[in-house]
Parts: C-alpha cells; structure tokens; sequence
C-alpha cells in the first residue's frame, strides 16, 4: 500500500464475502473430484472384474448392466461436474469483483474437464479392455 498523506494507493481488491464463499466452494468441487478420481481408480483396479463382459446377453446380463451403470454414472458425473463449475462462474463470479485469489474460468473449467475425461476414461477402460 502506498501513502504519500493526500491519497492512498492499494492494488488489492477487496472482495465480497460472496465471492469469497463461491471461490471457496469451485476449488473444493475441484478438490473433491481429483479425489473421486483416485478412490474410483483405486477400486476400479480391486473390483474389474465385475463388468467384465464374458458372456453375451443371457447368462451375462449381470456384467452387462453393471457396465451399462457405471458407464452411464460415469458420464452423468462428467455433466454435473462440468455443469457446477459453469454455473458458480456465471452466476456468482462473473460480476463480481474478484482479486487473483480466484482461478481463471478457463482454468477452472480445463481441470474439471480433464478430471472428467479421466474418469470417463478409466470407466471405459474398466468395462472394454
């Protein structure tokens, strides 16, 4: 902070606590969803063979609807991850006055991007390899 006794300079930005609360609450959805990432590989790898697809429909219809499942979970999660991110930045970022304690909205949406290709990915991995 400069102060020369007329005027007095900051280049801080002081934000609302609004913002601050939606800041807070992009980076923990981020946070959550590297962690759902690493429990959903680390189980992935002790439970394949569950939707291992051995048989075709009448007798392994069990495999088949577990892969059908997961695959369908796995791409709803992508949607809402992605979906939550957008709408805390449109809706509560995007006009507010914010300092550099706030991710870019690019770099906030290519992480939650990659985190859900990754996990889409493993669960396509999961059920056709």
């Amino acid at each position: 902070m400069f102060h020369n006794g007329l005027f007095s300079f900051s280049n801080k930005t002081v934000m609302e606590s609004q913002c601050i609360y939606w800041r807070d609450k992009v980076t923990t959805i981020l946070q959550w969803a590297g962690a759902v990432f690493v429990l959903f590989v680390g189980w992935s790898i002790d439970h394949y063979e569950r939707f291992k697809v051995k048989e075709p429909w009448p007798n392994g219809k069990n495999e088949i609807v577990a892969a059908a499942g997961l695959i369908f979970i796995t791409i709803l999660y992508s949607i809402v991850l992605l979906l939550g991110v957008k709408t805390i930045y449109k809706r509560f970022l995007n006009k507010a006055q914010k300092d550099n304690t706030v991710l870019p909205y690019r770099f906030a949406m290519w992480c939650g991007g990659v985190l859900a290709l990754l996990t889409l990915g493993v669960a396509l991995l999961l059920v056709f390899v």
